[in-house]
């Protein structure tokens, strides 16, 4: 094995990886330090914190794709979104603004989001307009 592969293997474990900070990521997670810190949490790369800080406290998320105008935290995150576009045509489109999907569920929820309708229901109570909100909620509930 050349020894530029080998810098790009975990030393603990053996996982290979694409880059060298990748593999840095990985090892803090064997030691159980996060050099990253938020809400009590620990997070070992800048991008699980950055995806965190535009999720939970809001910060504006500056990676937009040009097709559909959907936003991102991170540049790795819209660069795998694209890949969408690339591979499924527009097969769904929204009655009250035209805006186009590839699932029938996401126009769904988004067309729900115009009227308010929150249709995606947790046994305790709470509801939601986005399914995906509503996922988020339950993984923290105890219903």
């Amino acid at each position: 094995m050349d020894a530029e592969k080998a810098e790009k293997l975990c030393k603990i474990c053996g996982k290979s990886f694409r880059s060298i900070s990748a593999v840095y990521d990985h090892e803090r997670r064997h030691a159980k330090k996060g050099p990253y810190k938020c809400c009590r949490k620990v997070f070992f790369s800048k991008a699980n914190i950055k995806r965190h800080r535009c999720a939970v406290h809001g910060e504006e998320k500056t990676f937009a794709c040009e097709q559909c105008d959907k936003r991102f935290s991170i540049m790795a995150d819209l660069t795998r979104h694209l890949k969408i576009h690339e591979e499924h045509p527009v097969k769904f489109k929204c009655t009250v603004c035209g805006l186009e999907f590839k699932k029938a569920h996401d126009c769904g929820d988004h067309e729900a989001s115009h009227r308010g309708d929150k249709q995606h229901r947790c046994t305790c109570g709470k509801a939601y307009i986005h399914q995906t909100n509503l996922y988020r909620h339950k993984r923290k509930c105890n219903h």
